[in-house]
Parts: C-alpha cells; sequence; structure tokens
C-alpha cells in the first residue's frame, strides 16, 4: 500500500500522532500480517526509534475497526486502510 520511503516522510511529520505512525507501519506489504516485531522494525527502519518503547498491541488493540488480530500478526481492515490513505 505504501512504500518504505512514503513511511518515512509521513514518520518525519510532527504532526502525525503516535498511533498513526503504528498504523503507518502496518500499510507496508498490507497483504500479510505482521507480529509486534516486525512493526517495531519497520518503525525503526523508517527513523522511528521511539517505537521500540511503546506497547504496540495495547495501542493497536484500542483502534476498534481499524485493525484486527490474526493469529499470524495485526492486520490493517479496509476501514484502516482508508484511514491511512487520509
Amino acid at each position: 500500500m505504501l512504500s518504505n520511503e512514503a513511511i518515512k516522510q509521513y514518520i518525519s511529520d510532527p504532526e502525525i500522532n503516535q498511533k498513526d505512525k503504528i498504523l503507518l507501519c502496518l500499510a507496508i506489504d498490507v497483504s500479510e500480517p505482521k507480529p509486534v516485531k516486525n512493526i517495531t522494525q519497520i518503525g525503526v527502519q523508517a527513523g522511528y526509534p521511539a517505537i521500540k518503547k511503546l506497547n504496540i498491541s495495547s495501542i493497536l488493540s484500542r483502534q476498534k475497526g481499524l485493525v484486527i488480530r490474526s493469529p499470524n500478526g495485526w492486520e490493517l481492515t479496509e476501514k484502516g486502510k482508508q484511514h491511512i490513505k487520509k
């Protein structure tokens, strides 16, 4: 859905909040669920090292309708994909 370069640009924007930065990490290769470890790795590679200190599962579990937790990890829903496009 989004490229690594696009993620870096969005994550560097100080107006993007913590929740949306995590959702952006899920927007890379939306065809596969991502475990927390992979989400953290994507965030760090995109220039968001503070993601290592966050409780990603807790933050994502509060995003009702935007994400789902499957057995293989976290995934964006269609509503979540639309939220990212905004």
